[in-house]
C-alpha cells in the first residue's frame, strides 16, 4: 500500500462508507486523498467526511425512494384505466401520459364499453387535483359511469343527469369534467354519435380525408359543482374512416396561452392526419405536444 501511495502521489488517505438509510448496507465509500505536502488527516477530518458520506447516502436513498414512489403512482393510475373493448364496427386507441416531473397520480380518465344492444358508450374526464385523492375519486367516478350507463337506452344527457343525482347523493367529492357518448351503427353505414359535455374541452371529429371539425356545443357546468341541473346533448355522424377524439386539457393548456390558443394548435396538427394509423395519431399528438404541464388521457374512436 505504501509503494502504490508513493507511485499516485499522495501521502495520506481517509475514506469512509456511504450507507445506504433505512438499509442496513453500504452502497459506496468517499475517499479523500493528501499529497505530499500536506498534513495528514486527523479527527476533525474524519467527523466531515463521516458527515459527507452520511449526505451521500441519504440523497441516494431520496432517489431511490422517488423513483419507488412514482413507480407505485404510474401503476396505480394505469391500474384504474380500462382495457378498452372489440368492435367490429368500430377500432378504438388510447393514451395516459403522466407529466415527467411530477410523482402524483391525478385524475384524468378515460374508458369505453359495449352495451348489451351493440352500442359503445365512451367517455372521458378529468377530476381536479393532483394526488391520491384525486385520483380515488376518478376511479369511483369511473365506475358510477359504467354502473350508470351498462344496460340502460337512456340519452347521454339523461345519462349525465344520473350521474349527478349519483355524486350528490353518495356525497363523492367531486369537482370533474367529463363528456359521455353513445355510439349506435346506422343503417346507412357508418355511426351516430350523441354526446353530452360537462364542462370538458369539446370532442374532435377528423374525417377521412384529414378535416377537422370541433363538436361544440352548449358547454355545460362540471359534475359534482353544483346541485343537479338539466344536460342537453348534440349529435352528429360518422362515416367509415372517420374519428373521434376525446381528450383532457392537459394537451391543450399551458400558463403561456389561452386554451383557446391551445385548441388551434391541436387542430392544425391534426389537419391531414386523417389517414393516419390510430395508434400512430394518439402517439404523434403525444409526442408534439411540448412543454406540457399536467397529464394527458386521449380517447381515439374509428368507424370502420
Amino acid at each position: 500500500m505504501v509503494s502504490l501511495a508513493e507511485q499516485l502521489g499522495f501521502a495520506s488517505h481517509l475514506s469512509v462508507p456511504v450507507p445506504a438509510p433505512g438499509r442496513g448496507a453500504v452502497v459506496g465509500c468517499v475517499t479523500l486523498i493528501n499529497g505530499p505536502g500536506r498534513r495528514p488527516f486527523d479527527d476533525s477530518d474524519l467527523h466531515i467526511a463521516l458527515e459527507i458520506g452520511r449526505r451521500a447516502g441519504q440523497a441516494l436513498g431520496n432517489s431511490w425512494m422517488y423513483d419507488e414512489q412514482r413507480h407505485v403512482a404510474e401503476v396505480l393510475q394505469h391500474s384504474m384505466l380500462p382495457v378498452l373493448p372489440e368492435s367490429p364496427r368500430v377500432q378504438l386507441a388510447a393514451r395516459y401520459q403522466p407529466v415527467a416531473d411530477r410523482v402524483e397520480v391525478g385524475g384524468d380518465w378515460y374508458d369505453a364499453f359495449v352495451q348489451p344492444d351493440g352500442d359503445l358508450v365512451v367517455a372521458i374526464g378529468d377530476v381536479a387535483g393532483h394526488d391520491i385523492e384525486a385520483a380515488a375519486t376518478m376511479g369511483q367516478l369511473r365506475n358510477l359511469v359504467r354502473g350508470n350507463a351498462f344496460g340502460r337506452t337512456d340519452p347521454v344527457d339523461e345519462l349525465m343527469i344520473r350521474l349527478d343525482r349519483a355524486i350528490s347523493g353518495l356525497r363523492i367529492p367531486a369537482a370533474a369534467t367529463a363528456t359521455l357518448a353513445r355510439l349506435r351503427p346506422r343503417a346507412a353505414g357508418g355511426l351516430t354519435v350523441s354526446w353530452c359535455n360537462a364542462g370538458h374541452p369539446p370532442p374532435l371529429l377528423v374525417d377521412a380525408e384529414g378535416v377537422v371539425r370541433v363538436l361544440g356545443g352548449r358547454r355545460e357546468p362540471l359534475l359534482g359543482f353544483a346541485r343537479p341541473i338539466p344536460r342537453s346533448s348534440q349529435e352528429t355522424t360518422l362515416a367509415v374512416g372517420d374519428t373521434l377524439l376525446l381528450y383532457t386539457d392537459g394537451l391543450i393548456e399551458r400558463r403561456d396561452r389561452s386554451i383557446d390558443e391551445g385548441l388551434a394548435e391541436l387542430l392544425s396538427r391534426l389537419a391531414g392526419t386523417g389517414p393516419l394509423p390510430l395508434a400512430d395519431l394518439c402517439d404523434l399528438l403525444l409526442a408534439s405536444s411540448d412543454r406540457r404541464e399536467d397529464d394527458v388521457a386521449l380517447l381515439a374512436v374509428r368507424a370502420r
